[in-house]
């Protein structure tokens, strides 16, 4: 499951067989999303766990038998690029970032995901200590100082929409999500660096890396 939007790569060539060579150089784009690839010898599809073993996190094909000399291996995939965007709103009577904002979707052959949201009660900031909780991807936050796991955060729909109301996210579909960071202490503030982790249930950590700037405006966009 990947938590992000993509690019669709397909006849790229990761090189020749020479009926030695065991492991191809990684995809252009990678990392890619998980099951997403099709591998190739001349044109002819192979399958993935009895020709060949994939690393999604570098796109290194790894076959079982050689490929034959001058023969063609190339691979159609989607890839995952970095995040970039996000959006901070800075609490000027505080002297601190309060949220982070930032686009996702799903790509081709991704999974759908469950944006069931629990209410922040208490205004916290918080979900972990709220019951009963009903959300099913956690957002959790890492600084030098501190790891505050469980973040309150909203969600709004952007972008192409395709024809649904629910709360499950879809290949088409994109949504911009809110993280509340008013639990954080001490706060994030200028010149700091901050990770966000996003685990949606049953799927990979997608993280965030951004440095907030020495001068910052009130919005701003992280890239």
């Amino acid at each position: 499951m990947t938590f992000i939007s993509s690019t669709v790569v397909t006849g790229e060539s990761i090189g020749t067989g020479d009926g030695v060579t065991l492991i191809f150089r990684p995809t252009a784009s990678a990392p890619i999303v998980a099951d997403s690839q099709t591998v190739y010898l001349d044109a002819a599809a192979k399958t993935e766990g009895v020709d060949y073993s994939i690393v999604d996190a570098t796109g290194v094909v790894t076959f079982g038998v050689a490929p034959a000399g001058a023969v063609a291996v190339t691979i159609d995939y989607t890839s995952v690029p970095p995040a970039t965007g996000v959006a901070i709103t800075i609490d000027y009577e505080q002297g601190g970032v309060n949220e982070v904002m930032f686009t996702v979707g799903v790509p081709l052959k991704g999974s759908s995901i469950d944006l069931t949201i629990t209410t922040d009660s208490d205004a916290d900031g918080l979900l972990s200590d709220e019951s009963p909780k009903s959300h099913r991807t956690i957002i959790s936050y890492v600084d030098e100082f501190q790891r505050v796991p469980d973040l309150a955060w909203t969600w709004t729909q952007s972008g192409r929409v395709v024809g649904t109301s629910d709360s499950i996210l879809d290949w088409g579909e994109k949504i911009t999500i809110t993280v509340k960071l008013t639990a954080l202490s001490p706060e994030l503030a200028e010149d700091g660096t901050f990770t966000l982790e996003i685990t949606p249930e049953g799927g990979s950590t997608l993280h965030i890396n951004r440095r907030i700037p020495t001068l910052i405006d009130a919005i701003m966009d992280l890239k």
